[in-house]
């Protein structure tokens, strides 16, 4: 990988164990086996060992059940793809992908990062998605899930605007022109919020509450940049619910909840971008 300067986004010269940006006078070091591009410090979580391995094989499933076959459906007879998760987590989705044969990369800044060393493939990097290392056009997919919402989700609402347009932005800007950028949240418009809990393992907010995103949002966030499709995807196997084994109190509204999502994901697209759905998947095609 031909890395280039998150800051000023010139090529980058490689001395030793670090890298060197001529025009901005910028270092960038490796933290153990891992290029470190972040111009501030890390973000950390207090996630406990048995969340990650919960997390990890719903992102497993994820991959197997839903993103493959998605792959393979937009991407007909083509060869190797390059695909990027950005805000990867513990980045077990790359192993499976590279296995697959893909050529898969990965970024995030947080303290799952430190999951990394249990990954057979090394193409992690620490980065910010706003702020990326690669070149232009360079990935086949750039996909992110439960990332965009925490974007500066404490700063003040212009800031976040601000972010998240530079955040989307960025992902567009290394993804290949025909290629795809894959967003996945919960719905700013539909009212209970089941991905950040509270005390009773949901979350009730007002649609007015910005600390989530909407069809809207992220259309906006993008207003001055070109694609020529964005749509809502269907939700079919995008869920595992292994999270729900730390809720006990939701686990009865599971199937209920499935079904009913299943069913608003896979109508229209103005039903699909409206309040009834909890959760969007949105495809972007530059």
């Amino acid at each position: 990988m031909n890395y280039i300067c998150p800051k000023c986004q010139h090529s980058l010269n490689q001395q030793q164990s670090a890298y060197y940006c001529v025009k901005c006078n910028k270092y960038f070091t490796y933290e153990g086996e891992f290029p470190n591009f972040l111009t501030y410090e890390k973000y950390f979580s207090d996630t406990s060992s048995e969340a990650i391995e919960k997390e990890e094989e719903a992102n497993i499933n994820k991959v197997k059940k839903y993103l493959v076959p998605l792959f393979k459906k937009l991407f007909k007879n083509e060869g190797p793809l390059k695909i990027l998760s950005v805000g990867c987590g513990s980045a077990v989705e790359i192993d499976v992908l590279s296995d697959i044969g893909y050529e898969a990369w990965a970024v995030d800044t947080g303290d799952r990062i430190n999951y990394w060393n249990r990954r057979k493939s090394k193409n992690l990097v620490i980065a910010d998605g706003r702020n990326l290392p690669f070149p232009d056009k360079y990935f086949d997919v750039v996909m992110n899930f439960g990332v965009i919402e925490h974007v500066e989700e404490t700063s003040s609402k212009n800031i976040r605007n601000r972010e998240r347009a530079q955040y989307a932005k960025e992902l567009l800007r290394v993804s290949k022109v025909g290629g795809y950028n894959i967003f996945g949240f919960p719905n700013r418009l539909f009212p209970i919020d089941f991905w950040h809990y509270e005390k009773h393992g949901m979350r009730f907010h007002s649609i007015t509450n910005d600390f989530l995103a909407s069809f809207k949002d992220i259309n906006e966030y993008l207003s001055e940049t070109k694609y020529s499709l964005m749509m809502v995807l269907p939700l079919k196997n995008y869920f595992s619910f292994k999270v729900t084994d730390f809720n006990p109190y939701l686990k009865i509204f599971i199937k209920p909840f499935n079904f009913y999502m299943n069913m608003v994901s896979s109508g229209p697209q103005f039903i699909r971008r409206s309040f009834l759905n909890p959760h969007l998947v949105i495809i972007i095609k530059k």
